[in-house]
């Protein structure tokens, strides 16, 4: 998949996870322990919904 820096800027909605945004401002769902709030991460999308895609930190 597409691999390149997301800015996450909110919560999810389950436990662990943050969704940020890519260059095109769609949404990136990333399952992490750790708080991201704000921070700009490095991610590979992994899987593609219908209204976001899921993405694993490198």
């Amino acid at each position: 998949g597409w691999v390149g820096e997301v800015l996450v800027d909110e919560k999810g909605k389950t436990r662990g996870s943050w969704i940020g945004r890519n260059f095109a401002y769609k949404p990136v769902v990333i399952q992490s322990s750790q708080n991201l709030l704000g921070k700009v991460i490095c991610v590979k999308i992994v899987e593609i919904c219908s209204t976001y895609l899921a993405a694993e930190i490198l």
